[in-house]
This record gives structure tokens, C-alpha cells and sequence, in this order.
């Protein structure tokens, strides 16, 4: 089985007197990402964890490292995702050995450190994809910098349930009509 090395896009950014460094690896699927364009819509970084890797090590936290790219006041404002009645993803300025950056955790009771523990944000399971915008740094915000995080939504129980008795349903009509003709 190939491992997938999660990482950073890679290159040396200059604005407004802050340099921004980063680095990366062409992914597998992500299920879920961390994603930054600059003002002129350029993908300057990209980090996410896949399937396996989020079974394998729940614990992980990718995370984006471009020096000035979060607003540090943000840290403890986390958003937490609620999938299923059950906290799944949570993402937004984590403190990490001795700086701020822009993370997530997937699929887990995630709370606290690094997240910080006030301030949470909480929001429903949507179409997967969610505003990280808030977090970055004010100075690239009114540069018109934008992040988001990408979550593959995962359908509910009672989804897959429909799902599969519509199915049956089908191959019974199917094998019906085939007798009958």
C-alpha cells in the first residue's frame, strides 16, 4: 500500500513585507483538506489527510506552515463539525510546538490543545466544504486571501439505508420483468 506524504505547496512568497515559505507533495484523495489562495486566486497552499491515513493515525494534524499566514488572536476559535449527532472535524488556528498555524484533526472527539477551549464554533455537516478564511492573518484578509477546509461528507445511516433498499428494489423489478418476457 502506498503512503501518502501529506504536505505544503511549494515556493517563496513575498506581500506586504511578510514572507511566506512553502512546500508540498502531489496527494492521493484527500478526505479532507486545508486550502489558501492569494489575492489573485493562486493556490499558495494545500494540506489534507486521507481516508487511510485518518484511520491509521487519528491523531494527526496536518497543518499549513506559512510564517504570518494566521491571525494568532484567533487561536481557541476553533470550528468544530457535528456529523451524525458526533463531533467529527475541527479546524482553525492551533498552537504547535512553539507557533500558530493554520490545522485540522479529522474524525475525532477533538477539543482543546492545540485548538485551544473557548470560543468554539460548531456547524452542521454541509456540502464539505467551509469558510477558513476568518483565521488568516488581516493583512492577506484585506488582500483578499482566502482559505478553506474540504471535508467528503459522509452520508448518514439512514441515507445509505434508502440507498440500498432502492437498490433491491431495482434488481427485483429487473428480474421480474426479465422472467415475464
Amino acid at each position: 500500500m502506498k503512503r501518502t506524504i501529506t504536505s505544503i505547496l511549494a515556493g517563496t512568497l513575498l506581500m506586504g513585507g511578510v514572507t511566506l515559505a512553502t512546500a508540498s507533495v502531489v496527494p492521493q484523495k484527500f478526505s479532507d483538506s486545508l486550502r489558501v489562495w492569494n489575492g489573485q486566486g493562486e493556490l499558495v497552499a494545500r494540506v489534507g489527510i486521507t481516508e487511510e491515513e485518518e484511520e491509521n493515525n487519528p491523531e494527526a494534524i496536518p497543518f499549513i506552515n506559512i510564517p504570518g499566514l494566521v491571525d494568532p488572536s484567533q487561536f481557541g476559535n476553533a470550528t468544530t463539525l457535528i456529523e451524525s449527532g458526533r463531533f467529527s472535524d475541527i479546524f482553525g488556528v492551533a498552537f504547535i510546538s512553539d507557533g500558530f498555524f493554520l490545522a485540522f484533526n479529522s474524525d475525532t472527539e477533538a477539543a482543546g490543545a492545540p485548538f485551544g477551549d473557548q470560543g468554539v464554533i460548531f456547524l452542521p455537516e454541509g456540502n464539505g466544504i467551509f469558510d477558513a478564511t476568518m483565521y488568516l492573518n488581516p493583512r492577506l484578509q484585506d488582500a483578499e486571501w482566502r482559505a478553506e477546509f474540504r471535508s467528503d461528507p459522509v452520508p448518514e445511516p439512514s441515507t445509505m439505508l434508502l440507498l440500498g433498499s432502492g437498490l433491491v428494489g431495482l434488481v427485483g423489478w429487473s428480474r421480474r420483468r426479465l422472467r415475464q418476457a
